[in-house]
């Protein structure tokens, strides 16, 4: 016997509708894009991760125009900001 469990309650698989059948299917359906969207932001983060500390050491040696604690009309969590954004 398959058996479900929902809110600790458990379920005979066998007795439940074919639409109650159909969105366990979708539901589980919609776990497993949850996770490859969360795997995807990951590996998303990372990869900005590595771009910023990049473009970091392209600065090295760029003198900037305004110091640290000036502030911006455009900003995003990134902490990079563009005048032309």
């Amino acid at each position: 016997m398959s058996e479900l469990i929902v809110d600790g309650d458990t379920y005979d698989m066998s007795v439940l509708s074919e639409e109650a059948k159909a969105t366990i299917v979708s539901i589980r359906f919609a776990e497993r894009e949850i996770q490859a969207l969360e795997s995807r932001i990951a590996v998303t983060r990372t990869a900005m991760g590595v771009y910023k500390s990049k473009l970091q050491g392209l600065l090295a040696d760029v003198q900037p125009v305004k110091e640290q604690g000036a502030t911006s009309d455009h900003s995003s969590d990134t902490g990079i900001h563009s005048e032309d954004e």
